[in-house]
């Protein structure tokens, strides 16, 4: 019997640019950039170049998860408020043959104990769509808790989408 391969995240680092095509390649179509982005980049559009224009934003911490033959698995953003001492998760993606497979999960758990670490005990928001149930129960999971929703925030393919914002205290 052949045994599956199941990829699993192996360490989260810093993100290199030279991640930045591959992470470019998992958005297919204009619906999952506006499930991973929201409105990020509809100034100036989504190409390689925006993209990493964006990256290298100074308030923008940009992490990779890579799994165990240091490939790209998983991309996601923290940007500090000093002013709130809040920390903003965003912009969370995994590689789309992975999906499903408690990658996310995982790649968000290491991600906290990095806020943790890095800015102490302070307070983790996010924002996803209502539409997009495997994410929020993902977050749910990991202890965040619905502290608003926005109906009708976002329009996508002519469809109004309610936008809800969770929380958390790192620990």
């Amino acid at each position: 019997m052949q045994e599956i391969f199941r990829p699993s995240l192996h360490s989260v680092l810093l993100f290199e640019a030279i991640w930045t095509p591959v992470l470019f390649s998992w958005i297919r179509n204009q619906l999952d950039l506006s499930y991973w982005s929201g409105l990020t980049f509809e100034k100036n559009g989504f190409t390689l170049d925006t993209l990493k224009r964006h990256i290298l934003r100074k308030d923008v911490h940009a992490l990779a998860g890579l799994d165990h033959n240091n490939q790209l698995l998983a991309y996601g953003e923290i940007i500090y408020d000093s002013v709130r001492k809040k920390v903003f998760l965003c912009r969370i993606i995994v590689r789309p043959d992975s999906r499903g497979m408690g990658i996310g999960k995982a790649f968000c758990k290491k991600i906290m104990t990095h806020v943790h670490l890095r800015f102490g005990k302070v307070k983790i928001e996010l924002n996803v769509l209502r539409r997009n149930q495997s994410a929020i129960n993902c977050y749910r999971a990991l202890g965040f808790r619905v502290s608003r929703t926005i109906s009708c925030a976002r329009i996508l393919q002519g469809e109004a989408h309610d936008l809800v914002w969770m929380s958390k205290n790192s620990s």
